[in-house]
């Protein structure tokens, strides 16, 4: 992949159930290193365009490349090897736990053979790692806590860096700052700008509160029933009159 490639292609994406188009003949780029927001009412086929790209769903129809390399029948295990990771692609956080536990089981998870799953029950390599993560998420004075004391917005943070230990190049968030408070959003923003910035990694975050958007995002993609019907910066899509009628009016209605 050279510098103007982008990491991450889908082209004529599209995805059937039965008469019924869930992803019709999309196209959508991501660059390295980009944080890329994707947004669009319920029901406009986020879910489904994100499970077409982990591969937990194959394509009707479309390719999609990913790091100069055609992944479009590669299984979601091998892409997640690869390096597309999605938040939910991690193992839900184990609330008994401790924090530090979760982060070990994380790890785990990544090993490729039964070899090297033995090798990770010592975890002094990785040690150094686990607590980088938890300090980039405000989690490290937490490490020994159990889980299911944390607040939700913690929570959301240790899913996320669990999912960077698993060493994305792309990271999909879904719906990242869902019941935090304003506060907790607010770090959710330096967490995430943290993570492109230091850890080189590219993020397509699915979201409806279009002020984190604004902060977190150089380029929206606006999905409407399977389509996508605009793309650009976040002032370019608040002035999109179509966008304005499908999507923000509906959420100035809720």
């Amino acid at each position: 992949m050279t510098d103007t490639e982008p990491l991450l292609r889908a082209e004529g994406l599209t995805k059937r159930f039965g008469e019924f188009t869930a992803v019709d003949d999309v196209d959508f780029t991501v660059q390295p290193n980009e944080t890329k927001a994707l947004i669009g009412p319920n029901g406009a086929g986020k879910t489904t365009f994100q499970n077409l790209l982990t591969g937990k769903l194959s394509a009707t129809e479309g390719t999609i490349t990913f790091d100069g390399e055609d992944v479009t029948h590669v299984s979601p295990h091998e892409r997640a090897q690869r390096g597309i990771i999605r938040k939910y692609q991690i193992t839900s956080v184990y609330e008994d736990e401790t924090v530090l536990e979760n982060m070990r089981l994380a790890f785990r998870s990544r090993a490729s053979s039964p070899w090297e799953l033995l090798r990770t029950h010592d975890d002094s390599d990785i040690r150094d790692r686990i607590e980088e993560l938890l300090s980039i998420a405000n989690l490290h004075d937490e490490q020994h806590t159990t889980v299911g004391t944390l607040s939700h917005g913690e929570k959301q943070w240790l899913e996320i860096v669990m999912a960077v230990g698993a060493e994305p190049e792309l990271l999909l968030l879904d719906e990242p700052t869902s019941g935090i408070s304003v506060g907790e959003t607010d770090d959710t923003v330096d967490l995430i700008e943290e993570i492109r910035s230091k850890e080189n990694v590219a993020i397509v975050v699915i979201e409806h509160d279009m002020d984190f958007i604004r902060k977190v995002s150089e380029s929206i993609t606006v999905l409407d029933r399977g389509e996508i019907i605009a793309s650009g910066t976040i002032d370019e899509i608040e002035n999109d009159e179509t966008v304005q009628r499908i999507y923000l009016g509906e959420a100035a209605d809720a």
